[in-house]
């Protein structure tokens, strides 16, 4: 697409340029434009140099340096390149920065950190999956007709980024932005609960619900569920069964024997 666009005359600002111009059309842009150096990139506010180090194009590096980038700028997390090239092992970075005469930043005693890690993970009390879809209201109306309950919605510059939604204590965050998974249904929600025959009955009940209202012309249409794999004992001594979403996301239902539930 950047060929495309270079060659109707588009030209390169400093992040396309680092990314993927040659150090010649990096220069070009640099004398250009004086305040290129003082832009950030979108989102995560990096700096020119910063991105370069970040996305490991070493041979623009030297040239960012060579017209003026401050090599001791901090980040919003208070870091220089060099300590940030340090902290993801970035040797090549690290090599060229320190060629390059940057602080070397002061070196870090992990011990007491690591020494407390049981306390600090048996603080974690969740891991909340999110899974990105192209429609988000669509996608919460099929969730909660299902049965899940919405508690959230987010937005950025007047636009659906994210919703939360739970089932039972199971939370799932849905984010906007990627195709339908249908193509490929790698991702896979498991939900555990130890009344599975009721969650299924429930689940079927909502199901035809849905149907129903369809066939006796009380809603136009509505995106029904779709059985991966009907209520079953597995051989591997669960009782499980699974279905499918709008977007190809396939959600489990699971209930494990009581001696090895977790």
């Amino acid at each position: 697409m950047l060929t495309l666009l270079r060659a109707h005359g588009a030209r390169h600002h400093v992040f396309s340029a680092v990314s993927a111009g040659s150090t010649d059309e990096l220069r070009e842009v640099l004398r250009r434009n004086t305040n290129a150096l003082d832009r950030r990139s979108p989102t995560i506010r990096m700096t020119p140099l910063a991105w370069a180090v970040n996305n490991r194009h070493y041979d623009k590096i030297a040239v960012l340096l060579e017209y003026g980038a401050n090599i001791e700028e901090l980040n919003e997390d208070g870091r220089t390149v060099l300590a940030e090239a340090i902290l993801e092992a970035n040797a090549e970075a690290v090599t060229i920065l320190r060629d390059a005469g940057a602080t070397e930043p002061v070196r870090q005693n992990t011990n007491e950190v690591l020494q407390n890690h049981p306390g600090l993970t048996a603080s974690v009390s969740r891991a909340v999956p999110m899974i990105p879809v192209t429609d988000i209201p669509g996608t919460l109306a099929w969730y909660t007709a299902l049965g899940f309950t919405e508690i959230g919605r987010y937005w950025e510059h007047n636009e659906l980024r994210w919703a939360t939604m739970t089932f039972g204590n199971a939370r799932v965050m849905l984010s906007s932005g990627r195709e339908p998974q249908s193509h490929n249904p790698q991702l896979k929600l498991w939900f555990y609960t130890t009344r599975i025959d009721e969650v299924h009955k429930l689940v079927t009940a909502r199901q035809l619900e849905l149907a129903y209202e369809v066939l006796d012309k009380k809603r136009p249409h509505a995106e029904l569920l779709r059985f991966v794999r009907d209520i079953n004992n597995t051989e591997y001594g669960t009782r499980e069964f699974a279905i499918r979403d709008p977007n190809g996301y396939t959600l489990y239902f699971i209930q494990v024997p009581s001696r090895t539930a977790t």
